[in-house]
């Protein structure tokens, strides 16, 4: 198959900004998303305030910062949707220019959680980019396989959860500071309530592991599949798929249970929490459907064995 730059730039680009999210983002949490934009828009202040020609070079890195993105399109004519490449750079020079002057803001983009939005358009349009990109290489002959894409989104959904894990992480940590905080009469006794954040943040966890690990081994099975769909190996992916899924399907729809039980009848000992009700439908409803496929590829193998053996 033909090799496509841009498509090797945005697998390694992609991956790498996974990979880093997951590495910050437990103890960011969601500010995680302003990298890299708040350390290039740190170093262009410095770089701007040392002087005319200091200003003058930090204009320029920013406009050169921008065009980076162009880098993702690799050789080739120029398509539709590598204009969302230019809205990249657009909202790139937008983003880093208002993190440069926090006071020429927008109220509403104010704050931290502004900066956040800013630099969050940029990876959603880069997202939206590399998507369409990927579904419109299968029209084309030297694009990326239908296999090869599965795969991809795979891997990519697997990291999302536990990048998922390590934002309820950092939320736990937000929501234990809060109790404290907010909890400050004498004699209190606020073990159970971090306790049960302890908890619930192990349920949430545990589901997200669970979900994560079942698409991982998704990601093996299409890479058999892509070999021979009807080979040993497929089988063997698709029977450790099916045992997987069905020990998930027990384990997340018990805790949750148990997770809702104990809000319930540990309410009173509890301190400044909201009350969650929780049932994992799209969890159970993507295991399921990964356990009803493996399934269905392992009968499709023993009726290929037993049309064999009839011939």
């Amino acid at each position: 198959m033909k090799k496509q730059p841009g498509r090797v730039w945005l697998i390694t680009i992609l991956c790498i900004l996974m990979l880093a999210a997951v590495f910050f983002s437990g103890a960011l949490g969601l500010e995680v998303l302003k990298l890299p934009f708040s350390l290039i828009a740190d170093g262009l202040r410095f770089l701007s305030l040392s002087g005319r020609a200091g200003n003058v070079c930090a204009i320029v890195l920013l406009v050169l910062a921008g065009l980076l993105w162009l880098l993702l399109k690799g050789k080739g004519k120029w398509k539709a949707e590598d204009t969302l490449l230019l809205l990249a750079s657009v909202l790139t020079w937008y983003a880093v220019y208002y993190l440069i002057n926090p006071g020429l803001r927008p109220i509403i983009l104010g704050g931290s959680a502004g900066e956040v939005v800013l630099c969050g358009s940029v990876y959603s349009v880069l997202l939206s980019w590399g998507v369409i990109r990927l579904v419109k290489s299968f029209e084309s002959d030297g694009g990326v396989s239908a296999y090869s894409a599965l795969r991809i989104f795979l891997a990519l959904c697997a990291a999302s959860h536990l990048l998922s894990v390590a934002m309820e992480f950092s939320g736990l940590l937000v929501q234990m500071r809060a109790v404290r905080e907010t909890n400050t009469m004498m004699g209190l006794n606020l073990l159970p309530t971090y306790l049960f954040l302890g908890i619930r943040f192990a349920v949430t966890a545990m589901q997200n592991l669970f979900n994560g690990w079942i698409l991982w081994l998704g990601v093996r099975l299409v890479e058999q599949l892509q070999n021979d769909p009807y080979s040993e190996g497929s089988a063997a992916a698709s029977a450790r798929i099916t045992l997987w899924c069905k020990r998930a399907l027990v384990v997340i729809t018990l805790s949750d249970m148990l997770m809702n039980l104990a809000q319930v009848f540990f309410a009173s000992s509890l301190h400044r929490l909201a009350a969650q009700f929780s049932f994992p439908l799209s969890s159970i409803a993507v295991i399921f459907a990964m356990m009803v496929l493996s399934h269905l590829l392992v009968k499709g193998k023993e009726l290929k064995d037993d049309n064999e053996l009839f011939i």
